[in-house]
């Protein structure tokens, strides 16, 4: 599919070039000899990306390797528990990604994956020859000019670079893979979780081999993606309970703060004070926690925000505080309308819980036991 629109891209710029076509040459006629071939080069790079996506899609099925997500352009499909959804995003980019999730069968992840990775230049290199073929007999400048086009944007995928927002390109996934599969497979994992948490599955029904990629590694996280992995593990061992664990990953993310984004950083902040509050009963720590980037909180979701502060309300003995906050981070979490997906159900439980412990010290009982809390 993707090789017969690349050829059909190709056939249209050698007939634009010759001249052959009435119809194109009324077309361009307007456009200078120069600007016609190069402008179209713009579906040219947007059908082999397609060609090149459907080459990794393909490479995955015959890897065993599933694919949660895939994006051509400003098309992006996401597989949801219904099955595929369409959506629009902001990008006039002609790239593309695919977003591959749960590996099945035996087997190892190294060189699955790195098949994945090979099978989009694999579709790009074919394309790219295809294209030379056709202009070698042919002699058509815009065809020389899509071959051209092609080779050059298939050694760019394979240059080991990353690209805007720190993704990398197959060159440098298969650099990985064989010169430090560790670090690739913990970068596999944070994105796999990633995808986990936009498809609406909350941490605790994640994948416990993909958890554990995510925060392997050194203590202290090697860069952003790594700190965000340990951040991922946090949220799954909280979920399911195991406080201990939980505290290991937020301490490590915390401490690789200044690798992350300064929005992430502020959300990092905040979610730590929560935790120090409500699981440690140390409001004054939390306090200071929460003033590490104060000029920034403004950035962090609001219903983080509130929740971090009803914790640190509670924590300090002021119930009514805590229950005001409560009910901020309650209605800002109805605002944002479940968003994070995975993460909205479970913040609302631990905000709900605190909201009952407030109610309960209002009324002069005891605060309800906490299993969680040691």
């Amino acid at each position: 599919m993707g090789a017969l629109a690349a050829a059909l891209a190709v056939a249209l710029s050698l007939g634009v070039a010759s001249g052959d076509s009435p119809p194109a040459r009324g077309l361009l006629g307007r456009v200078a000899p120069l600007e016609g071939p190069l402008l179209l080069q713009v579906p040219v790079l947007l059908l082999v990306t397609a060609a090149h996506e459907l080459g990794h899609l393909l490479a995955a099925r015959a890897a065993g390797v599933a694919v949660t997500a895939w994006r051509i352009g400003p098309l992006l499909a996401l597989r949801s528990a219904r099955g595929w959804r369409l959506r629009l995003v902001r990008s006039l980019a002609p790239g593309g990604h695919v977003q591959t999730g749960a590996v099945t069968g035996a087997g190892g992840l190294r060189a699955r994956h790195a098949a994945v990775m090979a099978g989009g230049p694999a579709a790009h290199l074919a394309l790219a020859a295809l294209a030379t073929g056709l202009a070698v007999p042919a002699g058509a400048p815009a065809l020389w000019l899509t071959a051209g086009t092609l080779w050059l944007s298939f050694a760019a995928d394979l240059l080991p670079l990353a690209g805007p927002g720190g993704a990398w390109t197959d060159g440098r996934w298969l650099l990985a893979w064989l010169r430090s599969p560790g670090r690739a497979a913990q970068r596999l994992a944070t994105g796999v979780l990633l995808a986990e948490l936009a498809r609406g599955r909350r941490p605790r029904e994640w994948d416990e081999r993909w958890v554990t990629l995510a925060a392997a590694g050194h203590r202290q996280p090697a860069d952003g993606t790594h700190a965000t992995g340990c951040a991922l593990a946090y949220a799954w061992a909280l979920d399911r309970g195991d406080v201990d664990a939980a505290a290991r990953f937020i301490t490590r993310a915390f401490s690789a703060r200044s690798r992350l984004s300064s929005r992430s950083r502020t959300a990092m902040a905040a979610e730590t004070a929560f935790f120090v509050a409500r699981y440690r009963r140390d409001a004054r720590l939390a306090a200071r926690l929460m003033e590490v980037d104060r000029a920034g909180l403004g950035r962090a979701r609001e219903a983080d925000r509130e929740r971090a502060g009803a914790a640190i309300h509670l924590a300090a003995g002021r119930p009514a505080e805590a229950l005001a906050a409560c009910d901020r981070a309650l209605r800002a979490l109805d605002r944002e309308g479940g968003r994070p997906q995975g993460r909205s159900p479970f913040g609302r439980e631990l905000v709900l819980a605190m909201s009952e412990e407030a109610r309960a010290a209002l009324d002069g009982g005891s605060s309800p036991a906490r299993a969680a809390v040691i």
